[in-house]
């Protein structure tokens, strides 16, 4: 089963459509402070491993990380950690989360790159404990996806999918499921088009993008399209 949905009106989009998820940077009080660490190896590698690491040292609750090398790579996570904010530009990182671990970051943001979560672990983004959660993250000329059965990426953030002139790329691929608050979808006005594609069955479990609020078309122009589901 294949279906496909569009919106291209100015203010307000489309809302509804439970059952979908996506995006970016991060503006919270956690985030406020943080300092940046850069991720230095650009074949991967253990995200423990402190040489990967601009100033030999792993980053902290109170850092923020920042994937910037050009090309594609892996990072690797056996074990949990906690930052500030993660935040990819001009690159294709993926970060393989193992099953059972948490990957816990208060803020998010993708330019013009890629951000790949899989591993069938859980990547959070925001305070889910926050009934009230303020701030937003976003993909910007660029693209998230969440692969993988098990893997699950979960937020209460507002997530704003191409909040510049451009087209922005949301996927659930392979099983995995991606949760959020609100999300806008072509959110930068006409010249912004925010996609989100979830695809793919594995044992029986299908591809899931939940959302508190969908609107696709906040401005720009929004599209989801499902398949097999």
């Amino acid at each position: 089963m294949r279906q496909s949905l569009g919106w291209n009106r100015p203010g307000w989009g489309g809302t509804g459509l439970r059952g979908l998820f996506l995006s970016a940077t991060v503006l919270t009080s956690a985030a406020a402070t943080a300092t940046a660490t850069d991720w230095l190896n650009p074949s991967g590698g253990d995200w423990h491993d402190p040489a990967n690491w601009f100033g030999g040292q792993v980053p902290s609750a109170g850092d923020e990380v920042m994937f910037a090398l050009p090309g594609q790579y892996d990072v690797t996570l056996s074990s949990g950690a906690t930052t500030a904010g993660i935040q990819a530009k001009n690159t294709n990182v993926g970060i393989a989360v193992a099953p059972g671990v948490i990957l816990q970051t208060y803020g998010a943001g993708v330019d013009n790159a890629t951000l790949r979560f899989f591993g069938g672990g859980q990547p959070r983004i925001g305070d889910l404990a926050s009934q009230f959660p303020s701030g937003s993250y976003f993909v910007r000329g660029g693209t998230i996806e969440v692969s993988g059965l098990g893997t699950r990426l979960r937020s209460n953030l507002q997530l704003e999918l191409s909040d510049e002139p451009g087209q922005s790329f949301v996927r659930v691929l392979s099983g995995a499921r991606m949760d959020n608050g609100q999300v806008l979808v072509g959110a930068a006005g006409p010249a912004s088009t925010g996609n989100i594609l979830v695809s793919g069955v594995v044992n029986g479990s299908f591809s899931r993008f939940d959302a508190e609020l969908l609107r696709l078309g906040y401005g720009g122009t929004g599209q989801a399209l499902i398949e097999g589901g």
